[in-house]
Parts: structure tokens; sequence; C-alpha cells
């Protein structure tokens, strides 16, 4: 997966969109999709719309998935 160590959580809002998410990481929206997709990480849909919360973000990397 994704190596996601150096990345500063602090700095991201509690909640964000799949496009926000990727902006964060430096990634695709198409990836986020496909890790939302297998379970890497949780997200809640509201509407249309994935929203992705950097807990889960945490959680993914300390499973050292990222």
């Amino acid at each position: 997966m994704m190596d996601l160590s150096c990345v500063r959580f602090h700095n991201f809002p509690p909640m964000m969109t799949v496009k926000e998410t990727a902006e964060c990481l430096g990634i695709c929206t198409k990836t986020v999709c496909v890790m939302i997709r297998h379970g890497d990480i949780t997200a809640a849909k509201i509407g249309r719309q994935y929203l992705i919360s950097k807990e889960s973000l945490k959680e993914y990397c300390k499973r050292g998935e990222g």
C-alpha cells in the first residue's frame, strides 16, 4: 500500500471529502475511492459524497498499511 508515515495529521480537518483527502495525501481521487471500496479506510456516505475522518486515516497508518 501507500507510505503515509510522513503525513502530518494535525494539519487535516476532522472530516474531508474524497477530493480533499486526495489533495492532502498527494494521491488521485480514484485511489481514495479504491481504498474506501476495499475497506482500507472507512468513510461515511452523506448523500452522494463520502466523508473521511482524519481518525480513519490515522487508523489506516497504525495498521501498517500506510
